[in-house]
């Protein structure tokens, strides 16, 4: 976490909420979390308004971050390396059932969860990948470029692909800050593939495809349309997927992503 550093001892007892009101607050901390691979779906949700935030700490130097979605916010992502300070914020916010933490902070935050709660913890640990050449092309025919004109197809597959937001508010929002691909079949949209999170240096890329359809490359050919716009834009493509999630891993390996890190989901056991 870029600013990390600030004097504990100062920082222990200064605690701040930052919400959606709260917009230069907002850019602050996503200042100090800094740009890379493991902050970006952090920092792109700070930006936009999609999560709030409990700090320990200075804004520009805390000691200790919690960013919880409003959309998913049973999985809050926990940025310092205190597991005590993260500890301290986690214990108090609402709603949350697992944490998302820095690789070695698992433990022993899970430690003090369960000491606290009386209920065990388990691990699921999160690979973040980078695509470090230009992404394999890999088209489909029934794979194209989404933009405006598709709108109201994005709109009508909202429900069925589980993309209520859009990852920036709305689907409008998508096509017009970032970029999504899809499969269109029997006048639908089957399978998308889309920029879940934007910053100033990276993007990362996530991919949805209704059951009936999947297994048939939509995705792999989708994604691969987004992560070149992407890299045309001269961003760094981002790819993060549970360790056990083999379908996404498979497709992040046929388009060229590479591992750089990890964290970790302290759940209940």
């Amino acid at each position: 976490m870029r600013g990390y550093g600030a004097n504990r001892a100062s920082g222990e007892g200064h605690r701040v909420t930052v919400s959606t009101n709260h917009a230069r607050e907002r850019l602050v901390l996503a200042d100090a979390l800094g740009d890379t691979p493991e902050t970006v779906m952090a920092v792109h949700r700070l930006r936009h308004g999609l999560a709030r935030a409990v700090v320990a700490g200075p804004l520009h130097r805390p000691c200790a971050v919690i960013v919880q979605a409003y959309s998913v916010p049973e999985e809050p992502a926990g940025y310092g390396d205190d597991p005590e300070a993260i500890w301290s914020l986690l214990r108090d916010l609402d709603g949350w059932i697992s944490i998302h933490v820095a690789l070695a902070l698992g433990p022993p935050l899970a430690t003090l969860i369960a000491a606290a709660t009386g209920h065990p913890r388990a691990f699921t640990e999160e690979i973040f990948s980078v695509l470090d050449q230009p992404v394999t092309a890999l088209t489909h025919p029934a794979v194209r470029r989404l933009t405006p004109a598709d709108l109201p197809l994005m709109e009508a597959a909202t429900a069925d692909l589980g993309m209520d937001g859009w990852r920036f508010g709305s689907a409008a929002a998508l096509l017009a800050e970032g970029f999504a691909a899809g499969a269109v079949a029997d006048d639908r949209l089957v399978s998308v593939a889309f920029t879940s999170a934007r910053t100033g240096r990276h993007a990362e890329v996530g991919v949805v495809t209704a059951a009936p359809w999947r297994g048939r490359g939509f995705s792999t050919s989708a994604a691969a349309l987004v992560c070149a716009e992407i890299q045309n834009a001269g961003q760094t493509v981002v790819w993060s997927t549970s360790e056990d999630n083999v379908a996404s891993r498979r497709v992040g390996d046929k388009l060229g992503f590479v591992e750089v890190s990890r964290r970790v989901y302290v759940n209940p056991a």
